[in-house]
């Protein structure tokens, strides 16, 4: 980056386990970007170089934490102006799509591959609410049951570029 020029960052925020390490494959080309989660030092150590790390409190579904994370992730967006915010999903980031919609910032929600039947309820959520601006279904056959997604492949490429059919 020369001097003077600066890069707005991209925020990305997970759930530790299976959310975040999906979104880590998705957004490793990205740069710079602050990663937001809650506790989980193995896999923020494994994640690659952010801007910044933050770590925030589980909402357990905990309406005072939510409003807590609404307030920090306003004054991280006032402090490193992001262009954009995306997700893989777990409950906790939903303070974050009200946040970010309220200051008009560009939202990506991508919804888990373990839902393969059906969405998950952040993603329900999301939807119903419209907090995010896209919302993609890593499973083709999604975008026929729930209106408001997308489908632009699988972040994990399961028999070379064939999607397995659902095990229905």
């Amino acid at each position: 980056m020369n001097r003077g020029q600066s890069v707005r960052p991209v925020i990305i925020a997970a759930s530790p386990g299976g959310h975040l390490t999906q979104l880590l494959l998705m957004t490793r080309e990205i740069n710079p970007k602050l990663l937001l989660t809650y506790d989980d030092r193995r896999e923020v150590a494994e994640g690659g170089e952010f801007l910044a790390r933050c770590s925030f409190p589980n909402t357990r579904y905990n309406l005072l934490i939510h409003a807590y994370n609404f307030v920090r992730f306003c004054l991280l967006v006032l402090k490193y102006r992001p262009v954009a915010l995306i997700s893989t999903g777990g409950p906790f980031v939903l303070s974050f799509f009200a946040a970010a919609r309220l200051l008009r910032i560009r939202t990506l929600y991508v919804d888990t591959l373990s839902r393969v039947t059906q969405v998950s309820g952040t993603c329900k959520l999301l939807l119903k609410l419209r907090l995010s601006d896209e919302v993609f279904v890593q499973w083709p056959h999604l975008v026929e049951k729930i209106e408001g997604v997308s489908y632009h492949g699988s972040l994990f490429n399961m028999r070379h570029r064939r999607h397995p059919e659902p095990p229905i």
